[in-house]
């Protein structure tokens, strides 16, 4: 049985991982291309949230991000190409309804995926950091995108 401190556990890294889906992820999707020569977006955010960690906490998060970079960066090109796809469909003529609804199941799928693994690290990261690293990441706003 769950006890209720591993319930409200679970509720606040809920919360903190809607919030950076939301306020982060769904942000970068429409911005453009990765930055060349740069880290993936999942891993630029996960070093913008070291930033305000205490130091332990901070070399834990980068660690868990760091031994999936691989991984987060092949879900992060299918979601990124997910959104071109949906709007190749719409330009051509005559428009194919079903092309585009599925198309736009697939962005939803793998922006699940990619959403689904971000946070899976994000909680298994969060499980070995200290109350005060906890705080300071639920605290934590994502920069955002450029225009």
């Amino acid at each position: 049985m769950i006890d209720q401190k591993t319930t409200v556990r679970v509720l606040v890294a809920s919360l903190v991982v809607n919030m950076f889906l939301i306020g982060g992820i769904l942000g970068y999707v429409f911005t453009g291309p990765d930055r060349p020569g740069g880290p993936p977006a999942p891993l630029m955010m996960a070093q913008d949230m070291a930033e305000t960690l205490p130091a332990e906490d901070a070399r834990i998060l980068l660690e868990s991000f760091g031994r999936l970079k691989d991984d987060l960066d092949s879900k992060w090109r299918m979601l990124r190409r997910s959104p071109d796809a949906f709007r190749a469909i719409l330009k051509k003529s005559p428009f194919d309804e079903t092309a585009a609804w599925d198309a736009w199941r697939e962005f939803g799928d793998n922006s699940n995926t990619a959403h689904r693994e971000f946070g899976r690290v994000l909680i298994e990261s969060a499980t070995r950091m200290s109350d005060e690293g906890r705080k300071r990441l639920a605290e934590f706003e994502p920069r955002k995108p450029p225009r």
